[in-house]
């Protein structure tokens, strides 16, 4: 039987999925079209275009892998959804407009500002880690889950990069499972 705090948890991930499933279509074309002209300019992008074939990818790799979790597979849609989000590196307002205010929220949770820097990188990442670590259960979870899929399908032609180590370690509220399987693939070499 389910407690009312999943009962709760989990009418709150079902209403986020709706909202999503509502304007990701538009939300994406939009933020694509948006990332790829940054990248054009070279003003906003530090790496290339983002590629929506490997962040769909992604997104269908962290739906397996919340499925062989034991967790909704709606958890993998959440997952999805920041990938393409940290991907496109573009406004949360542009996510309020086509995909409502809890989902709004609800990455404004996930996914530290990319708009906001102090100048000091060690200063920045600091903030990064404190914001990962305050993030809701089911936002760290997404993260995580976004996190290992991308070493499923990067491994081993890449090394993970050693600067996830900390937010991970921060990400104590989300899937315990999911937590350790992320530290024993981030591990191993």
């Amino acid at each position: 039987m389910e407690t009312p705090g999943k009962q709760a948890e989990r009418a709150k991930l079902n209403v986020l999925v709706s909202d999503i499933a509502a304007g990701i279509e538009s939300f994406s074309s939009i933020a694509y079209a948006l990332a790829k002209k940054d990248a054009k300019t070279g003003y906003m992008f530090e790496m290339p275009a983002p590629d929506e074939r490997y962040d769909a990818m992604r997104g269908e790799q962290a739906r397996a892998l919340a499925v062989q979790e034991g967790l909704p597979v709606e958890m993998g849609t959440l997952a999805g959804l920041v990938c393409v989000f940290e991907s496109i590196n573009q406004p949360y307002d542009l996510a309020k407009h086509y995909l409502g205010d809890k989902v709004f929220d609800f990455l404004q949770q996930a996914c530290p500002a990319n708009n906001s820097s102090t100048a000091n990188e060690y200063t920045d990442f600091s903030i990064k880690v404190a914001h990962y670590a305050k993030a809701s259960p089911l936002a760290q979870t997404a993260v995580m889950l976004d996190l290992l899929a991308m070493i499923v399908i990067d491994s081993p032609g890449r090394e993970f990069m050693e600067w996830w180590d900390q937010p991970v370690m921060a990400m104590q509220e989300g899937d315990a499972r999911v937590r350790e399987r992320l530290i024993l693939a981030m591990t191993k070499k």
